[in-house]
């Protein structure tokens, strides 16, 4: 009607019907509200229930499940200090032959082949070792494979492979702003702490062995390439001391026919004048001397008095053969904390798992009951619930 006729219209209409109009009117505005209360009132139960199913599941697993637990062990790079007895003996051997050139006074000096290792090259060598496969299946077949079985069968060794792959971690820390970039962290998890910190220990320990072996077998290499060197060079210089001596012998041999045939027995004297006949005035010095010469000569057994430079290689030589080649002094990396006996799992963690089935649970009891009220009609006299 136009609000003029509504107005004339409700002028004229009797008190109790004005009343009862607007009763009617106020119901049916708080209808829909009182579906909607009524209808998550009556799901409460419904919510109930599916939070108390979730949370007794997530109590099952926070309290039947097995624990695991988790032991790590941090490793850094060595300290100078801790390389000083490795890096001794080129050291000494340096100053030594340096000592010796002086000495001798050789023009060419003697190379040394065996150098120096920064504690950033020896951690290098550790890191290589501690992530590489060969030592994850060297610890499986040693270590991890017999604690659980003496004579598994493939597919246990496969299932117990997997599992180690899972358990065993070894990181080091990514991204610019990892300050300890250099630190190494060995991680293994089981389901006892006293074994999972052993299992650590044990890796590190084989990771620092294999290392220090490779070095120890690098020292060695070296040192037998640089005695072979020498070894080498002392043969080439004997070879051509001997050479020399048959090519003297051969020249000799001429001048002293020679003079023979000139009938020359002594050098002629010119005064006070000395003069040194070689080459081929080498006859001048007389048969005599000559013959006395060449019978030194082939007399000789040995040529090293006259090799200028083999003192100073078999000297070096001698202090090669004597580097000591065992590792027991060097450390490829230090231990900055061994893997101790975890005294709480890290997973179950109960408190969380418990947090999260309350929250899961009423968010899918919440969700329950509105799928419910949607696809539920109202029923009848449902205004009238209190």
């Amino acid at each position: 009607l136009p609000p003029s006729a509504e107005a004339s219209h409700s002028r004229t209409r009797p008190p109790d019907a004005s009343r009862a109009w607007a009763s009617t009117a106020q119901d049916s505005c708080r209808r829909p509200v009182k579906i909607i209360v009524v209808g998550h009132w009556d799901a409460r139960r419904l919510i109930a229930v599916i939070t108390v199913v979730v949370l007794v599941v997530a109590a099952a697993y926070a309290f039947l499940w097995p624990a695991t637990y988790e032991a790590d062990a941090k490793m850094l790079p060595p300290t100078p200090s801790d390389l000083e007895s490795y890096n001794s003996a080129p050291r000494l051997i340096e100053a030594a032959l340096a000592s010796t050139r002086d000495a001798t006074n050789q023009s060419a000096p003697l190379t040394f082949g065996i150098k120096e290792i920064s504690p950033q090259d020896a951690y290098a060598v550790f890191l290589r070792y501690a992530q590489s496969s060969s030592l994850r299946d060297q610890f499986f077949r040693q270590v991890y494979l017999p604690a659980f079985a003496k004579d598994p069968s493939v597919e246990q060794r496969d299932a117990l492979r997997k599992r180690l792959n899972k358990a065993l971690s070894v990181t080091q820390p990514k991204g610019p702003n990892a300050q300890a970039s250099d630190e190494l962290t060995v991680a293994m998890q089981g389901r006892q702490p006293q074994a999972v910190a052993d299992w650590a220990n044990t890796y590190v320990k084989m990771a620092l062995q294999a290392a220090t072996q490779q070095l120890a077998e690098d020292r060695k290499t070296a040192v037998q390439a640089q005695i072979k060197s020498l070894q080498d060079q002392i043969t080439a210089l004997r070879t051509a001391a001997a050479n020399e001596r048959q090519l003297e012998i051969a020249r000799t041999e001429a001048a002293l026919q020679l003079a023979r045939a000139i009938h020359l027995e002594q050098p002629s004297t010119s005064g006070n004048l000395i003069t040194s006949y070689t080459g081929p005035t080498l006859y001048m010095r007389g048969a005599a001397a000559l013959q006395t010469e060449l019978d030194q000569l082939k007399a000789r057994t040995s040529d090293d008095p006259y090799i200028k430079q083999l003192p100073q290689l078999l000297y070096a030589q001698g202090l090669i053969e004597k580097i000591d080649l065992d590792p027991k002094g060097l450390a490829v990396a230090t231990i900055d904390q061994p893997a101790l006996v975890p005294l709480d799992p890290v997973k179950p963690k109960k408190a969380l798992a418990l947090a999260l089935g309350l929250v899961l649970g009423l968010a899918l009891g919440v969700m329950a009951a509105l799928v419910r009220q949607a696809w539920r009609k109202p029923r009848a006299g449902v205004t009238t619930v209190a």
